[in-house]
């Protein structure tokens, strides 16, 4: 007997109780009658139910009445979960959740594939088995070997030791089957056959080795009648072909005349064929979206980020937000085509440099993808680019400032600092802002242009965004004979992809001398090395939340931008000192204040698991107004930067102009700045740099600070307070003897207007 699922979306299924066992179709295409008489005699005196797993715009156009979303799994809208799961695994999360329903008015749940599975006969071994658990079928592997025929060993691992295309479960196991309807609904990267595997460790799992069940491309045993046949993949345009996994098949049907005879007979049950899933308006669900929308999952589940806008019922804005950017420097390539191009070997090979000098290249190929490759028309290709031209004629008694005038980032804090400098200076300055970022918006930006009126350029930021600006602005604003670079960077050398940047800049303009001495060691570049001038920083009001913090003796901060690369500044290093500096409770507190965690959730879990069971260390993630962050710097005893490598070392700078006492790495970009006679400086020695991220050659050094030496000088600091005032006193006065701001801006201006000499001018 067929017991069809309730009708409404809002109605709870009534309790059944005229059997105690259950079958449960999952389904997502059309399926045929006879699947349903199959299964009425294979498996007497049970309810069938069907659970529709596809496209959610069909259920009504495929005629079943739908099972509403299960419990444990509504926290994902079912029909995100079709577009990130393959169709393995979204049918077996959204199966697992219904058996689990069912559980509650059945003792037993057998679940059946439709379009992947054909019933031939009794199902008795699989539907009630003789051990409690879960009931899974094991694949035949007795004769799977490397011999060029599908599937072999390999896919055996790849796809998992069971079979994907039936299974049953008892009341026993009903914990565990919602367990595995988590996992795969909250982690759409996992496979089944892993998940599987896991589930020895939560339930029994009764191996069905039975051969007349699960026969097909994995095995079928000569002189057996098959009862259930695992056809996963199986093309109704091809009857006489079992799924061979892209290669030549194990199971010859046309060497075994039983076989082609059980598939005509019953090639029936299959149904239609599984159409690609499409968005509204004929767009192809392919990998890329697959793989964004399961990130966007992952990401919201852990970090509480938005999902995605429904891809069937609000298709215009899903549409909007695959072309929207994600990448930190690419705001003219919407994420699905910077996605694509990390998929694709051939694009990456032709344009190595997407988010720089190739970014014009990936928006053309994106413009042209639709009509050259298949891709839908309604994918936009690029986001819309602001033009940036010159004035003609051009005034040659100023500057063009390209910069990240509009973000609230070390960089944008520096680019408004060099044309205030000018300005004081009386120097012209044109502010062309480049808000290609993932930084917050600043509310400091000063007015900015479309017309670059001077004859100079100088783009502020550094040799990996340079190729992007120059792409967006255009190379003939960006003309190599009259562009200045005023570049940041962090190691001692600079690597080898930063010489194609390098060629198309006259010189380079080093805010310290260890950035100078970086680009012209590694590519002999001319450098004018003109010190950057920090300006006194203005203190506001602290933030409520400063005031909340536990009682201390003192305070020790560390302060760091996670998008400037965890690893390199380091804050693991500065918690492991306090820790052992400082007993719990002892009476000092380290502060720990960043931003831009969220976009960092690796790094942020990493700095959280090394400051656990101390509540005397407190992480605080936030983006603040810059005078309430120079607030909290102005209020803490001690500035801590165990960095392993600076460009300049911006924040250890304010917190000398403030009066707050220092403990630096001596290595790097703060030497400029910093000495023996204003700050404590941790020696330290050069070891090889780890950088899962990749923005660092494996081949460089930077620093590894000397954590004895750190303990020993938070703890001389917190507990000799005359010595913490004469570093401070002598930190503000190094400031203090700094330049002025206007003679900061001319010095500027002379190295701008100065003529290249074709050699490297750098000294330290």
């Amino acid at each position: 007997m067929v017991a069809r699922a309730v009708t409404a979306q809002n109605e709870p299924m009534e309790p059944l109780t005229r059997s105690p066992q259950a079958v449960l179709v999952v389904v997502s295409a059309r399926v045929s009658a006879e699947l349903f008489d199959a299964i009425a005699a294979a498996v007497p005196e049970s309810a069938v139910f069907e659970v529709w797993s596809g496209d959610q715009l069909f259920t009504r156009r495929s005629g079943l009445d739908v099972i509403p979303t299960p419990k444990s799994i509504e926290s994902i809208p079912v029909s995100h979960l079709v577009l990130a799961l393959d169709a393995v695994e979204l049918e077996w999360a959204i199966g697992a959740a219904v058996a689990a329903e069912l559980l509650e008015r059945f003792e037993t749940v057998t679940v059946l594939r439709a379009g992947s599975v054909i019933v031939a006969g009794p199902l008795d071994r699989l539907t009630s088995g003789p051990a409690q658990g879960v009931r899974l079928i094991a694949r035949r592997r007795d004769e799977l070997r490397f011999d060029g025929i599908r599937p072999d060993p390999n896919d055996l691992g790849q796809f998992g030791s069971f079979s994907s295309a039936a299974w049953s479960v008892d009341a026993t196991a009903r914990a565990a089957v919602l367990a595995l309807a988590s996992k795969l609904a909250t982690d759409p990267m996992r496979r089944l056959g892993s998940v599987l595997s896991e589930i020895h460790r939560d339930v029994p799992v009764d191996l069905v080795d039975d051969p007349a069940l699960g026969a097909g491309s994995w095995g079928w045993p000569e002189a057996v009648s098959p009862a259930l046949i695992d056809v996963d993949g199986w093309s109704p345009e091809h009857p006489l072909e079992l799924p061979n996994f892209g290669g030549q098949p194990r199971v010859s049907v046309a060497r075994r005349p039983d076989i082609a005879a059980t598939m005509i007979r019953h090639r029936r049950q299959l149904g239609d064929r599984r159409s690609p899933l499409t968005l509204p308006g004929g767009i192809t669900v392919d990998a890329t979206i697959r793989r964004l929308v399961a990130d966007a999952i992952v990401a919201h589940l852990r970090h509480g980020t938005d999902l995605p806008p429904d891809p069937f019922m609000a298709t215009a804005r899903f549409l909007r937000w695959l072309d929207a950017p994600s990448a930190a420097w690419s705001p003219h390539a919407g994420r699905y085509w910077r996605a694509r191009w990390e998929q694709r070997h051939d694009l990456i090979r032709a344009m190595p440099d997407p988010d720089g000098h190739d970014l014009v290249g990936l928006q053309a190929w994106s413009r042209r993808s639709w009509r050259d490759e298949g891709h839908s028309a309604l994918l936009g290709p690029v986001a819309p680019i602001t033009t940036i031209r010159r004035s003609t004629p051009q005034r040659v008694d100023g500057v063009n400032l390209f910069g990240y005038f509009s973000k609230a980032s070390s960089l944008g804090h520096v680019a408004r600092t060099l044309h205030a400098q000018l300005t004081a200076a009386g120097i012209p300055a044109a502010c062309v802002d480049v808000p290609f970022s993932p930084s917050p918006t600043s509310d400091e930006a000063p007015p900015t242009v479309e017309v670059a009126p001077f004859e100079h350029n100088l783009v502020i930021g550094s040799a990996d965004s340079f190729g992007m600006i120059r792409s967006v602005v255009g190379p003939d604003v960006l003309d190599p004979n009259h562009t200045d670079a005023y570049w940041f960077w962090e190691l001692g050398h600079a690597p080898e992809r930063h010489r194609r940047s390098g060629e198309l800049v006259r010189k380079l303009i080093a805010p310290s001398a260890f950035v100078g001495d970086a680009y012209a060691h590694a590519f002999g570049m001319s450098v004018d090395h003109v010190p950057f001038v920090v300006p006194e920083p203005i203190v506001g009001a602290l933030p409520a939340r400063y005031r909340e913090l536990p009682p201390a003796g003192a305070v020790l901060l560390v302060t760091f931008d996670y998008h400037s690369i965890c690893a390199r500044k380091n804050p693991i290093g500065a918690i492991e000192a306090f820790r052992r500096a400082f007993a719990p409770g002892e009476g000092p507190l380290l502060l720990v204040k960043s931003t831009n965690a969220v976009a960092h959730p690796r790094d942020h879990e990493s700095v959280a698991v090394a400051a656990m069971g101390r509540d005397d260390i407190v992480l605080w993630d936030e983006v603040l107004p810059l005078d309430q962050q120079m607030a909290i710097v102005h209020a803490a005893d001690v500035m801590v930067s165990l960095h392993r490598s600076e460009g300049l070392g911006l924040h250890l700078a304010e917190a000398m102009w403030l009066g707050t006492p220092t403990i630096a790495t001596n290595w790097s970009g703060n030497l400029d700045f910093q000495s023996e006679h204003d700050s404590i400086l941790v020696p330290a020695r050069q070891i090889p740099v780890v950088d899962d991220l990749g923005i660092y050659d494996a081949t460089s050094e930077w620093a590894d600070p000397d954590l004895d030496a750190a303990v020993a000088a938070m703890r001389l600091l917190v507990d000799d307070r005359q010595r913490a005032i004469h570093l401070a006193e002598a930190g503000r006065t190094r400031m203090r003897n700094q330049p002025s701001q206007s003679a900061a801006g001319t010095l500027l201006w002379n190295a701008i207007s100065r003529r290249a000499s074709g050699t490297a001018r750098s000294r330290r």
